[in-house]
């Protein structure tokens, strides 16, 4: 699996070596049992759905709440909690099956692992605290970065609430003036990067793909013919060069170019065919990341 990091291998074998030594300690043990909480995962929705429409990445909610002040909506204060927030793309198409939505769950348990850019490793420290035994999680969009990931987590959990009730209420409303306010101060935070070549709408996070001088959402990084994927496979300008095709549609094309000059030689009809060939040799895509206001990394 390849990953992208801002720090090079050093965030990964770092990690490496605290599972090696977290393996090994019979204090701190091995077992991760979380229990999902349904109460969690509601105070996690109330702060994805606010900060996805808001595009902010803070624990802070648009009416000054913490983690901890969200959680005791629904519980008793716990020994001990955290959150967890995750900023990213999903690409839902693939949640058809459920190796596929697996697989996208441990992308997101690897980010947070790595920790790549927090200089504390919190969120690894949190995931791998055996104490935290109860967790609950919601997936919401981000204008920014495409999705968020709230996580919370406690020791233990006594409901104070009719769940049912807030469930039906649905999260917690926020100030739409408080929530403009903040929008307009995310805007600011997260220039646009730059504009994406097939849809053309603004970059501001998340990740970015540079394919050749052009830039994509990583979702628009797509042949302009057939419209598939095209990370990891070869691709060629389109003719327009404002667009990308894949090899296949690049090569009808070259096929359609094709030119036939013919010439009598000897009483027989000889054909001479010249190759037009479709645009410049090819050159790896290269992704890039741009979350939380980073430098881009790029995949070599």
């Amino acid at each position: 699996m390849e990953k992208i990091t801002k720090e090079g291998k050093r965030a990964i074998t770092e990690l490496h070596n605290h599972l090696a030594k977290w393996k090994g300690d019979p204090g701190e043990g091995n077992d991760i049992g979380l229990e999902h909480a349904e109460a969690l995962a509601l105070a996690a929705e109330d702060h994805a759905t606010d900060i996805g429409k808001t595009g902010a990445a803070s624990h802070n909610g648009t009416d000054r709440s913490n983690f901890a002040q969200r959680q005791r909506r629904y519980i008793k204060p716990a020994r001990i909690s955290t959150e967890l927030i995750w900023y990213g793309q999903l690409d839902f198409e693939k949640y058809e099956t459920l190796v596929a939505l697996v697989e996208q769950g441990k992308r997101i348990v690897d980010d947070l692992l790595i920790d790549d850019g927090v200089k504390d490793r919190g969120h690894r420290k949190a995931l791998l605290d055996c104490r935290y035994q109860k967790i609950g999680l919601h997936i919401a969009d981000h204008l920014v970065f495409g999705q968020c990931l709230v996580m919370e987590c406690c020791d233990d959990i006594v409901e104070t609430h009719d769940l049912n009730e807030r469930k039906e209420k649905g999260p917690v409303k926020q100030d739409l003036e408080e929530q403009e306010k903040i929008r307009k101060q995310a805007e600011t935070t997260w220039k646009v990067i730059s504009i994406c070549a097939r849809c053309k709408k603004p970059i501001k996070g998340g990740r970015v793909v540079e394919a050749k001088f052009l830039r994509f959402h990583e979702n628009c990084f797509v042949c302009f013919k057939c419209n598939c994927k095209l990370r990891g496979k070869k691709f060629h300008l389109h003719d327009d060069r404002r667009n990308v095709v894949c090899e296949p549609c690049s090569a009808k094309k070259a096929k359609k170019s094709h030119r036939t000059n013919t010439k009598t030689k000897g009483g027989k009809v000889q054909k001479k065919k010249k190759v037009v060939t479709a645009g410049t040799s090819f050159q790896a895509a290269k992704t890039t990341i741009a979350a939380l206001g980073m430098e881009y990394a790029n995949l070599g």
